[in-house]
C-alpha cells in the first residue's frame, strides 16, 4: 500500500485554520481590510503570471498548433467549399 506524501483535504484544513486564527479577536472592519488586502496581493500575483514570457518549448507547441490550426482550416475549405452553397440552403430549408 502506498503511503500519502500529499494530502490536499488536510492542506486545506490547515489553511483555513491559519486563516480563523489571524481573524480570531478582529472586528468587522478589520476584517474586511485583511480580505481587501488578500485580494489585492492576489490579483498582482496573477498579474505577474501573466505578464511573465512563456518557456521556448511552450512557445513552439503554441507556434506548432497555429500552424496545425492553419492547415486544417485550408484543408477543410478545399474540401467543402464545393458543396457550402448545397449544405447552406438544406440548412435554410430545414
Amino acid at each position: 500500500m502506498k503511503t500519502k506524501k500529499f494530502d490536499c483535504v488536510e492542506m486545506k484544513n490547515q489553511a483555513a485554520s491559519n486563516v480563523r486564527k489571524k481573524l480570531k479577536g478582529l472586528t468587522m472592519s478589520e476584517r474586511l481590510s485583511f480580505w481587501k488586502k488578500r485580494h489585492k496581493q492576489m490579483t498582482r500575483q496573477q498579474m505577474n503570471q501573466k505578464k511573465s514570457t512563456p518557456h521556448k518549448t511552450e512557445m513552439k507547441q503554441i507556434q506548432t498548433g497555429v500552424k496545425y490550426y492553419i492547415v486544417l482550416r485550408s484543408f477543410y475549405r478545399t474540401i467543402f467549399s464545393p458543396f457550402l452553397p448545397a449544405l447552406l440552403t438544406a440548412a435554410e430549408l430545414d
